[in-house]
C-alpha cells in the first residue's frame, strides 16, 4: 500500500462573479463540516460565507458584514468553528476590530460586536485579527494595534502622533461576552517602543490552553496563555535558520496543547516548527518546500487535527511559472512529512495572467482537509475555490500503472439524482468502477456509467479498477 494524499475536485465556492473577491478563510469542525468566508468589494467592502457538511449539504451564501459603524468597509475577515457547529467571524474596520456569532444553520446569534475597548487613542488602528474558537464555545481574539502611539514636536514645536504597532488580544466566554475582569490585554512588547510588532495569529484548544505568534524585530514570537489571561510563557523567539520576512505566521494547536507554527524565512522559504505542550521545541525548524529557496512562495497557512496526529501546511508557490502561482501543500502524520510537496489545484499553465492566494486557507480533521483560495483562471474579478482533500494515507489502493491519470469526468458533479461517468479513452481489459464512501470503504463494483440513483446525500469515491484517477463527487442535500 503506498501513500496516496488525494486531492478531489475543486470547486467554486461563490455564485456572483460581477465584484472582487479576495481573501478566502476557512474553518473546520471535528466532523468536517466547514465554512468558507471572502471579501468582496462593490461599492463598499463585503464580507459572505457559505457553509458545507460532509453529506455534500451546502447553505445559501450569506452576509457577514457590510462595513459597520466606525468603519469604511470590512477587511482582513477571520473565522473558527465549535463542534456543536456555531462560529464566529472577526474583520477589521477603519480602525478597529469587530465580531459577530452565528448558528449551525448560518443564523446570527449576535449582532455585530466591537472588540477594540480603544476610543481614546488618536489612532487605534487596529487591523489583521485572528479569532480561535475551542468546543465550547469559548474564543480569543488577536490583532495588532496602533493605540499605543504618543505625541512629539517637530522643530518647529508643532505636536504629531507617533503610531506604534503592538499585539492585543480579548478573550470571550462560551456565552459570547468578554470575560468581566479581562479587557483588550497587549501581549507582548514595551509601552514606549518604536518596535513594530504585527500580523498575528491564535489557536485555542477544547482545554483553554492558547497560543499566540506574531513578527516583531525580523522573528516570529509566541506566548502561551491558560483561559482566560494567565500567561504560562514568556516571550520566544521561534526561528534559528534566518530571520523573517514580514508576512504573517500561522498556527495550529491540538486538544493536548501540542502546537505547531509556519511561516516564511528571509531565505524564501517556509519553514515549520512544532512545540510540546510545555513550549518546549520538538526538533527544529523545518523547510517545508522541497523545491529551491529562489523560488517565490507567499501566505503559508497551518491546520493541525484535535488529536495531533494530522497537520497541513498550505501555501502559494511559482514553482512551474514565474507569472502563474499555484497553491502547494504538505501533509504530515505524527509530526513526520509523509510524501511531497503536492500542487492543490489542477492544472491551468497554459492559461495566462492567472493570479492566486491563500490567506488563513486550510483546515482540517483527522481524516481530511480542505484549502481555499482566490483564482483568477475564469473571472478578472477573481473567484473562491476549494479544495477537499484526503488525508488518510491507507484508505484505497494506488496501483502501479502506466496509463494517463486523467481518464474519466463525472457529469454532472454536485449532482441530485443521478451521474454519468464519461471516458476521455478506452479503458483496457476488464475493468470495473468502484464507488468509495467518504470512510473509504467499497460499497459498489459495477459495470454501469449511470450511477447514483441509490446513494443517499454524501461524499463519495469513483475510481476505474487498476488505474490511478480517483475522482470525488457530492448527492446534495439542501441545508435547512
Amino acid at each position: 500500500m503506498e501513500y496516496s494524499y488525494l486531492t478531489m475536485n475543486e470547486f467554486i465556492v461563490n455564485t456572483d462573479t460581477t465584484y472582487e473577491k479576495y481573501l478566502p478563510v476557512i474553518s473546520m469542525d471535528i466532523s468536517g463540516n466547514f465554512v468558507i468566508c471572502w471579501l468582496e468589494y462593490s461599492d463598499d467592502e463585503y464580507i459572505y460565507g457559505r457553509k458545507y457538511n460532509i453529506y455534500g449539504g451546502i447553505s445559501p451564501i450569506f452576509q457577514v458584514a457590510n462595513g459597520p459603524i466606525k468603519s469604511y468597509g470590512s477587511d482582513h475577515p477571520s473565522i473558527s468553528l465549535s463542534d456543536d457547529g456555531n462560529f464566529v467571524v472577526c474583520w477589521s474596520g477603519l480602525e478597529y476590530i469587530f465580531g459577530k456569532i452565528f448558528s449551525s444553520t448560518c443564523q446570527p446569534i449576535t449582532q455585530t460586536f466591537q472588540v477594540t475597548d480603544a476610543t481614546w487613542a488618536y489612532e487605534v488602528d487596529a487591523a489583521h485579527s485572528s479569532v480561535s474558537m475551542n468546543s465550547s464555545g469559548e474564543f480569543v481574539v488577536c490583532w495588532e494595534d496602533g493605540r499605543d502611539g504618543w505625541w512629539e514636536y517637530d522643530q518647529w514645536g508643532r505636536e504629531y502622533w507617533v503610531s506604534n504597532t503592538n499585539v492585543y488580544a480579548q478573550v470571550y466566554d462560551s456565552s459570547g461576552n468578554p470575560y468581566s475582569s479581562y479587557g483588550n490585554f497587549r501581549v507582548a512588547g514595551w509601552y514606549f517602543s518604536d518596535t513594530w510588532e504585527g500580523y498575528p495569529a491564535v489557536a485555542l484548544n477544547d482545554s483553554g490552553r492558547y497560543v499566540i505568534c506574531w513578527i516583531g524585530s525580523g522573528n516570529v514570537w509566541f506566548k502561551m496563555f491558560n483561559v482566560p489571561v494567565n500567561a504560562i510563557s514568556s516571550d520566544v523567539i521561534v526561528n534559528s535558520v534566518c530571520q523573517v520576512t514580514y508576512t504573517r505566521p500561522a498556527i495550529a494547536i491540538d486538544n493536548n496543547g501540542n502546537f505547531a507554527i509556519v511561516w516564511k524565512g528571509e531565505d524564501g522559504n517556509i519553514y515549520l516548527q512544532q512545540y510540546n505542550s510545555n513550549g518546549v521545541q520538538i526538533g527544529t525548524n523545518i523547510r517545508v518546500n522541497d523545491s529551491p529557496g529562489n523560488v517565490e512562495r507567499t501566505n503559508p497557512s497551518i491546520a493541525m487535527s484535535k488529536d495531533g496526529s494530522k497537520i497541513v501546511v498550505a501555501w502559494t508557490e511559482y514553482r512551474t511559472s514565474s507569472t502563474n502561482p499555484d497553491i502547494y501543500a504538505q501533509i504530515y502524520e505524527n509530526g513526520i512529512p509523509v510524501g511531497s510537496n503536492f500542487r492543490v489545484n489542477q492544472d491551468d499553465s497554459l492559461a495566462n495572467n492567472i493570479q492566486k492566494s491563500t490567506t488563513f486557507s486550510v483546515a482540517c480533521n483527522s481524516n481530511f482537509s480542505v484549502i481555499t483560495w482566490m483564482d483568477k483562471r475564469i473571472h478578472d474579478n477573481g473567484d473562491i475555490y476549494a479544495s477537499l482533500i484526503n488525508i488518510n494515507s491507507t484508505w484505497v489502493d494506488t496501483p502501479n500503472t502506466n496509463q494517463g491519470d486523467n481518464c474519466f469526468e463525472i457529469i454532472p458533479n454536485p449532482f441530485t439524482s443521478t451521474f454519468r461517468v464519461k471516458l476521455y479513452h478506452e479503458i483496457s481489459g476488464n475493468h470495473s468502477l468502484l464507488i468509495y464512501n467518504i470512510d473509504g470503504r467499497l460499497l459498489k463494483r459495477t459495470k454501469e456509467t449511470v450511477l447514483g440513483r441509490d446513494l443517499p446525500s454524501g461524499i463519495y469515491f469513483i475510481k476505474i479498477e487498476g488505474y490511478p484517477d480517483v475522482k470525488k463527487v457530492i448527492k446534495l442535500k439542501a441545508l435547512p
